[in-house]
């Protein structure tokens, strides 16, 4: 009898839980339906989540002055939202494709403690919200050292900020961000 009772309150608070976060969601929901819809509308896996929509708003708000459509460009370019990814040639990993250099220039921009790459690659490969952060810490701190150059944004990202000052970078991928960004 007394293991129904506690069962039966046990149901009820994670109820009362479940509505709470409903009515959060919604809230959060109604607020952002614009940016909702812009960001499902240009993502394949994105949309399952609402926590990883929320993520990427969240990142955006904090890190890019709002400017989620480049971060969900940028993402949606580089790993078609697959965290699992490992890309050129074993050397790019997570849902943002960053290398060793980037991943330790974005950690120490963000100001983590720990920017040890073996623990920044691990984190990436195992946490999207995790991949996404450093991938939008690195975006910001290319746009602020661009001066809000997008191009020159988007080519860093891409290949590096050595190869913008060289003039060695792909605009094929750069018309591609910004042709989703405009979409």
């Amino acid at each position: 009898m007394k293991f129904s009772k506690l069962l039966f309150y046990i149901l009820i608070i994670l109820l009362v839980l479940f509505v709470k976060t409903m009515e959060i969601d919604s809230k959060l929901l109604s607020e952002n339906m614009d940016k909702y819809y812009w960001i499902l509308n240009h993502t394949k896996y994105i949309h399952n989540s609402s926590r990883i929509s929320n993520y990427v708003l969240d990142v955006s708000n904090r890190l890019l002055d709002n400017n989620y459509k480049l971060l969900t460009c940028v993402l949606k370019t580089e790993s078609d939202f697959d965290n699992f990814k490992t890309g050129d040639g074993g050397k790019a990993y997570g849902i943002g494709q960053m290398h060793e250099k980037a991943m330790i220039d974005s950690c120490k921009y963000l100001g983590f403690k720990s920017c040890k790459y073996s623990f920044l690659k691990r984190k990436v490969m195992k946490s999207t919200l995790f991949s996404i952060e450093l991938s939008a810490g690195y975006l910001s701190f290319l746009y602020k050292h661009y001066k809000g150059d997008l191009d020159k944004t988007i080519m860093a990202y891409n290949a590096g900020m050595n190869n913008v000052k060289d003039n060695k970078f792909n605009m094929i991928y750069v018309q591609k961000v910004k042709k989703c960004i405009n979409q």
